[in-house]
């Protein structure tokens, strides 16, 4: 079949030919292509005419793809998103709902039916920083309350399978003061570099970080320690249990389970309390 983009007219389309097909969409009949609202789709070539219009929030991705190629599992009636996040510390953007919706993961892919929802928008940009040994996302979330339930409800979730995430107040170079929601891409159980990519990037003054611990882990590693160390104008705290830890700086013991400490100062319980100081 010949088929090249300067058709202006497929072969397939008749005056006869019901103009809604298997995409539910409306079909052009002068030009064959499907509308999808955003866009046109070429149904005989697969492909879209056009870049995604919201494809400067998919940076790690083609923007030509639908449904982070993933349509069997993810639908774009209305081009707004929801968020997927899994127990080893991955999260990622899908597009599907009009409200900001976050939804947990097996390591299927498949969502557990543990879900928090807003009404309206309250995610307003997304960002990756480059990391030594593993990249980052961030999600910026203005108002400080709504990134603290997104957090917490996140790090209750995943307490029991190891994964780590972060929420970060920061101020960018422009004064402008809000939250970043950080994970790293393609994490690892256990390990986070989402505060060290964002302290290491100089685009931010970090005021506050926090990040979550395996369940039951309630004091800072060793590499936590080193970090608040270099960053001593940064307030660091570790979450688990549902409560948030003692904050922690260069000073404090770090955890020895962790592995050999060069903390001299002998562990001491931390004291956990039920919100944030």
């Amino acid at each position: 079949m010949n088929q090249c983009f300067t058709y202006s007219i497929s072969p397939s389309i008749s005056f006869f030919a019901e103009i809604h097909t298997f995409s539910a969409k409306e079909k052009d009949t002068e030009t064959g292509y499907s509308y999808f609202g955003s866009r046109y789709y070429s149904s005989d070539l697969s492909i879209w005419l056009s870049v995604d219009p919201m494809s400067d929030k998919y940076p790690h991705q083609s923007n030509y793809v639908y449904c982070s190629n993933n349509p069997i599992r993810i639908t774009d009636p209305n081009g707004e998103d929801e968020y997927e996040f899994d127990g080893s510390g991955n999260m990622t953007r899908v597009k599907e709902s009009n409200n900001d919706i976050f939804y947990k993961i097996d390591e299927n892919g498949t969502r557990t039916g543990e879900s928090l929802s807003f009404k309206g928008k309250i995610v307003s940009d997304q960002k990756t920083i480059e990391g030594e040994k593993r990249n980052s996302f961030y999600l910026r979330i203005d108002n400080a309350n709504d990134a603290e339930a997104v957090f917490s409800f996140i790090s209750d979730k995943v307490e029991q399978d190891g994964g780590e995430y972060s929420n970060s107040i920061v101020q960018d170079k422009g004064g402008a003061i809000y939250n970043l929601i950080g994970s790293d891409i393609d994490a690892v159980k256990g390990e986070s570099y989402s505060i060290t990519n964002l302290l290491y990037s100089n685009e931010y003054s970090v005021m506050e970080s926090i990040h979550n611990h395996y369940a039951g882990k309630v004091s800072p590693s060793e590499s936590d320690v080193k970090l608040a160390r270099q960053f001593p104008n940064t307030n660091f705290m570790v979450r688990t249990l549902g409560n948030y830890c003692t904050p922690y700086d260069g000073n404090t013991p770090a955890d020895y389970d962790m592995g050999t400490s060069s903390v001299s100062v002998p562990l001491k319980p931390f004291e956990i309390i039920k919100s944030r100081p």
